[in-house]
């Protein structure tokens, strides 16, 4: 009796055994793998991580192995449709932590982008048929878990027409003309294997795209394969660069650039006019002129609020007008290690601007949503008082003018006396900072908005300006 109650007990532990064994604290969804081999072999990869979790945690603490030496360009999160900071930190021996700005939620579906650069050749020199070529070898990063789909999409230096812009374009006839080499088994290891035309910096390349799914623990995709070795020289990066294409290698440097002045428009709302729940909305103009010539503005914005969504746009520098040809896009600034900085900025312009151009960016931000604000719970002539703290922003270059105007969500009486609202201390709206000296003037105006103020009461706003900020 004693055996068999051995083996019932045995055959009721097994199955929660094995649930302990696989169970997995996340579902890693996708891995994506975009590659363009450049010049000498070496390689940026934009890698992108897609996994549903199942526990809560603020990084995921160890990707790798990559390839050595390389430099991280850039990283970030998203989740619910919006970016989130994710700075990437080496744990030494070509693994790296990815840190988040916030904790993850049970349930929910988050991607992990990382865009790098190996900064080694990614090639070994071969001959076949009285040809020199090289062996493109570079293994995908592998995970302990299992992936249920796994892409890798290659650019390969091999130029082809600009006609052709369809894969169904690409036969074999033109891949074998082309010199690309892939042997059959590379081939019939993934599911899907596909030729295609990538238009980037303006030429068309032969790229890759390969496929395989419900990898298991340490699966080691193979895509290796052989291109003319003599399209090392230039790799797959001539021609112009693109903003999302944008990497240390487009950089352009050159002389200084000088800030003229800066605008800031803050726009309080409230919700439903209620005080205690408040949002903002920003636009910032930076005014400049280039005494060099420059396709990087590095660390131009510090900011408190992450600016990684926002939207920006060129104007022109004098009549404040679109700036034609020239788009730009917003990111945070990395250090030589390729380390994320906090709370800094860069902005990339889609063409190097020339000297003596003038030109403005309107970078255009707001809060996510409405936000619960402490307030005094003293009355003062009858009301609750609100405090509503903004963050600031900081430039990088001293500059001459600076003009704040700040709107306020609610109405005062038309009588109110505004040439001297300052200095009232039962004003119902006003604007302090330690700065206020610094001011040559400091207004209170009647404002406009787009519903109409009940009768005897107006919108007000403050109006500001400098003639020397420093």
């Amino acid at each position: 009796m004693k055996n068999a109650y051995l083996k019932v007990l045995l055959i009721v532990l097994l199955p929660f055994i094995s649930l302990q064994l696989y169970s997995a604290p996340v579902t890693i969804e996708e891995t994506k793998f975009h590659c363009t081999i450049l010049q000498d072999g070496k390689l940026e990869v934009l890698y992108t991580i897609i996994f549903t979790e199942h526990e809560h945690r603020d990084r995921i603490r160890s990707i790798g192995a990559f390839i050595e030496p390389m430099t991280i360009i850039e990283s970030w999160g998203e989740v619910d449709g919006r970016k989130f900071r994710t700075s990437m930190t080496s744990n030494g021996g070509g693994y790296y932590a990815a840190v988040f700005d916030r904790e993850t939620v049970t349930s929910k579906k988050y991607t992990v982008n990382i865009r790098y650069r190996v900064d080694t050749s990614m090639t070994s020199p071969t001959r076949y048929n009285e040809r020199n070529y090289a062996a493109f070898w570079w293994p995908p990063v592998q995970w302990d878990l299992p992936i249920k789909k796994q892409t890798v999409q290659i650019i390969t230096p091999v130029e082809i027409p600009k006609s052709i812009k369809k894969a169904e374009q690409i036969k074999d006839d033109l891949v074998n003309r082309s010199g690309v080499i892939v042997n059959s088994d590379v081939v019939e290891s993934n599911d899907r294997w596909v030729y295609y035309p990538s238009l980037w910096k303006n030429k068309n390349y032969l790229s890759i795209h390969a496929e395989k799914i419900n990898l298991v623990p340490k699966y080691k995709q193979n895509v290796n394969f052989f291109f003319p070795a003599e399209l090392l020289t230039s790799g797959a990066q001539g021609g112009t660069y693109s903003l999302d294409a944008f990497s240390a290698g487009d950089i352009i440097e050159t002389g200084d650039f000088t800030i003229n002045s800066s605008s800031v428009f803050l726009d309080v709302d409230a919700e439903s006019g209620d005080a205690g729940n408040l949002s903002s909305s920003v636009t910032l103009f930076i005014r400049l002129i280039e005494t060099g010539r420059r396709n990087l503005y590095r660390k131009i914005v510090t900011s408190r609020y992450p600016l990684d969504d926002s939207k920006i746009t060129v104007l022109d520098g004098i009549k404040y007008t679109n700036y034609p040809s020239v788009s730009a896009k917003i990111r945070q600034s990395i250090d030589d290690a390729g380390q994320l900085i906090p709370d800094s900025y860069d902005i990339i312009t889609s063409r190097p601007i020339e000297k003596s151009e003038h030109i403005s960016f309107m970078i255009r931000y707001s809060d996510y949503g409405y936000i619960k604000m402490p307030h005094d719970k003293r009355l003062y002539n009858g009301k609750l008082r609100i405090f509503y703290p903004w963050h600031g922003l900081k430039l990088s270059q001293k500059f001459d003018i600076l003009k704040i105007s700040v709107t306020s969500p609610f109405t005062v009486s038309a009588k109110e006396d505004r040439a001297a609202y300052a200095d009232l201390s039962n004003s119902e709206f006003k604007v302090v900072t330690p700065s206020f000296n610094r001011f040559a003037s400091w207004e209170y105006v009647q404002g406009t908005r787009d519903q109409k103020a009940p009768d005897g009461e107006v919108f007000i706003d403050l109006n500001a300006l400098s003639t020397k900020w420093e």
